[in-house]
């Protein structure tokens, strides 16, 4: 995996959004989350695998249901309001340029994949909140910590199992269980307008304007 490669596929974890593909059903009951002080109930959880030659795993864990035909009608976090989320990566770092498949096991919690101080297994992790007008709210960053991956299975219905244990900027601790769904979703590289293909005028977010807030 290219450094090029990698900036733009960090890019595309951050258009993890919110919709309801067939198939797309909520992995988990309501789960509250309180030792962090997040304070909000996971109703809908996916996974998206990026494949090669970059094999990240992006997994979103929010209180917005319909998560994955969201993401494939090209809606973003950021044209979501009151809407808060828990986002995790995922990546196996084999070489100072190459990454393998993503696998069960520990991965450590990295505050970026793009200055990671050995090989191995690594995971970023932050949490997104937006108010009524679609901004985001003092969105913490994880920087301690371990995610657990327990399984993986890649296929229609197939689930990611583990949990997470993070600590994030403002000091706050994060633990709980995850069962995302996965969420068959090819964002692909489409010669610069970063959209996932779509050529979209230059919003740069899959065919939704920048400024549309729902």
């Amino acid at each position: 995996m290219t450094m090029r490669r990698m900036v733009w596929a960090l890019g595309a974890l951050a258009l993890l959004v919110v919709g309801a593909l067939p198939g797309c059903k909520p992995s988990l009951p309501p789960t509250q989350i309180t030792d962090a002080g997040l304070g909000f109930e996971i109703q809908d959880s996916i996974f998206i695998d990026f494949g090669p030659p970059d094999y990240l795993i992006g997994m979103l864990l929010s209180d917005h249901t319909g998560l994955c035909d969201l993401l494939n009608a090209g809606v973003g976090l950021d044209n979501l309001k009151n809407t808060n989320s828990l986002a995790l990566s995922f990546l196996d770092a084999v070489g100072s340029s190459t990454a393998a498949p993503v696998t069960p096991g520990v991965y450590q919690v990295t505050v970026s994949f793009l200055s990671l101080p050995s090989f191995g297994k690594w995971s970023e992790v932050y949490e997104y909140s937006s108010d009524e007008t679609c901004e985001a709210v003092n969105p913490p960053l994880g920087v301690d910590g371990t995610v657990t991956l327990n399984s993986i299975d890649r296929v229609d219905g197939g689930h990611a199992v583990g949990s997470y244990d993070v600590v994030f900027t403002t000091a706050q601790r994060v633990q709980g269980p995850f069962d995302a769904t996965w969420c068959n979703y090819t964002f692909v590289l489409d010669g610069g307008t970063g959209d996932g293909g779509v050529a979209d005028g230059g919003t740069n977010d899959g065919g939704v304007d920048a400024g549309t807030c729902y």
